[in-house]
């Protein structure tokens, strides 16, 4: 079974947050910092865990910068940089010519590099 857990990153700091309860009916978020802490929802940009790790166990989120040797048609491989989002039912890698699961390249040297939130210089 899929662990489902999500962290958030919060607007008004711009700092990731690790979420530890959420209360939809009440649109809320329970965050720990030094102590627990309630958010609503539109105060944060909340993102679900894949369920993978990159090759050096860190946990891949939905809005994650993952870095992944491809191969091309003239070359080995080259090392591309990609969005990780959720599309049509399943977390995928956001391309140019189109959306592709995340699975199909797990075979390969796939490592998180940041976020869309720390790291917009990254994409």
């Amino acid at each position: 079974m899929r662990e489902i857990k999500f962290r958030a990153w919060d607007k008004e700091d711009k700092v990731m947050r690790e979420i530890k309860r959420i209360d939809f009916s009440e649109k809320t978020i329970h965050i720990l910092q030094t102590y627990l802490n309630e958010m609503k929802m539109d105060s944060v940009e909340l993102m679900q865990y894949t369920g993978l790790s990159d090759k050096n166990g860190k946990e891949i989120y939905e809005g994650d910068i993952v870095r992944i040797s491809v191969p091309k048609e003239d070359t080995l491989e080259t090392h591309d940089i990609f969005e990780v989002v959720f599309d049509d039912g399943c977390f995928c890698l956001k391309m140019k010519e189109g959306n592709y699961a995340l699975c199909e390249y797990l075979h390969q040297d796939c490592e998180v590099t940041g976020s869309i939130y720390e790291n917009k210089d990254l994409i």
